[in-house]
């Protein structure tokens, strides 16, 4: 899907072990917006970190773990976590927003200045740190608040999806349903808006969902909480031609509601899951079909910020079942009979999770974190990275 010569972050990928469609997209509903100054009390300056990505072809969003700043203190270089499909788009990506609309604060992406992850004697997973550099406002107003909101104060990194893997005796790459795996979430990014509609897939039809609203995401920000309650080994994912060898978790989408509920749209790719934390209410005012849902009328209502630290997962997909086909969700969504939609993520795991595989992840993150300007240098061994990461993290807590 294209508009003014710009792909948003849409993926179409094949799970090995799953019979669904996938293609990412970023969070709903329409109305679940995060402003700079939101009702109920909401801290929403710890969530200045999460970031618009742009580029000549690509939009994408990403999130803050770690910043150091120049010896003048005007100019910070940030590490950035995202998706690799979004890092490793087509003309890169080379700016980067923050604040409400994504533009209140802008700086420079460094569109070669990013590092993958790769499972030893496998492959590449769907996730990636970029290096971007802010220069600090000189003058005060809103601008400067968001800077000196995110400088210092970034989200603590987590695996908070460990305890899901370690409690199950896992054996094989299929998709699980096991009963017992329950970790919430919240998820923030600056995808395209999302109405809550009913027999998604044409009249007579099961299954809920959110029809996307406009082309390309609309640079806003929102949000929503969900549960994860599936997860896979690592397994091969092929994405627009790439094959990545990930573990995942998954989601089913949830309707809009007083707890938050809500799907990933276009342009989400790349945010994070949240996984500790509360962060109060942010009154947001229901609109469309939403209005219908149980505990959900016409006027405004405080919905709360479940998680707004340990950013634990990096979103990359939702997949539907259904046969595919062209409906108003854009490239390679499902049409009739559809019945559910799944959000996908890559969890971050640490050296040792599930019997060694696929792991590592977190402490490759953590090192990035902590070396914002190696961004560019290749991987240090797993020894490194458990000592240097850990040892960091320590001291990098976000303020709540």
């Amino acid at each position: 899907m294209q508009s003014s010569n710009r792909k948003v972050a849409i993926l179409c990928a094949v799970v090995a072990a799953a019979s669904m469609a996938n293609s990412a997209r970023a969070v709903g509903p329409d109305y679940q917006t995060l402003t700079d100054a939101p009702g109920g009390g909401a801290p929403v300056a710890t969530l200045n970190d999460v970031a618009y990505l742009s580029g000549p072809q690509f939009i994408g969003s990403g999130t803050v773990i770690g910043d150091t700043v120049n010896a003048a203190g005007n100019v910070a270089t940030l590490a950035i976590l995202t998706a690799n499909h979004v890092a490793s788009s087509p003309g890169g990506i080379n700016t980067i927003g923050f604040g409400a609309n994504g533009t209140v604060l802008t700086g420079t992406v460094n569109p070669t200045n990013w590092q993958g992850y790769a499972i030893s004697g496998q492959g590449m997973e769907d996730i990636a740190i970029m290096q971007a550099t802010i220069t600090k406002p000189a003058a005060p107003g809103q601008a400067l608040n968001v800077y000196n909101s995110i400088i210092g104060n970034v989200p603590t990194l987590a695996t908070g999806f460990s305890s899901a893997y370690d409690s199950l005796a896992l054996t094989t790459y299929e998709m699980l349903p096991p009963p017992t795996v329950s970790v919430g979430y919240s998820q923030y990014g600056y995808g395209a808006a999302g109405v809550f509609t009913t027999n998604i897939g044409g009249a007579g039809t099961a299954g809920n969902g959110y029809l996307q609203v406009g082309d390309v995401p609309s640079g806003v920000r929102r949000f929503q909480n969900n549960t994860v309650n599936n997860i896979t080994l690592a397994s091969a994912v092929v994405v627009g031609g790439t094959t990545y060898y990930q573990p995942m978790v998954y989601n089913p989408v949830a309707g809009p509601s007083v707890n938050g509920g809500g799907m990933g749209m276009q342009g989400d790719s790349g945010s994070a899951y949240m996984t500790s934390a509360a962060g109060g209410n942010v009154m947001v005012t229901p609109t469309g079909n939403s209005t219908s849902q149980p505990g959900l009328g016409a006027g405004a209502v405080n919905v709360p910020l479940n998680d707004t630290n340990s950013a634990s997962a990096v979103f990359v997909s939702v997949q539907f079942s259904g046969t595919l086909g062209t409906t108003p969700f854009g490239l390679s969504a499902p049409v009739a009979p559809f019945t559910t939609a799944i959000d996908g993520a890559v969890p971050l795991l640490a050296t040792g999770d599930i019997d060694g595989v696929a792991t590592g992840s977190y402490n490759w993150a953590a090192y990035y974190a902590a070396n914002p300007a190696l961004i560019t240098v290749p991987e240090p061994t797993s020894l490194s990275l458990a000592v240097l990461g850990g040892a960091m993290l320590m001291r990098r807590r976000r303020k709540v």
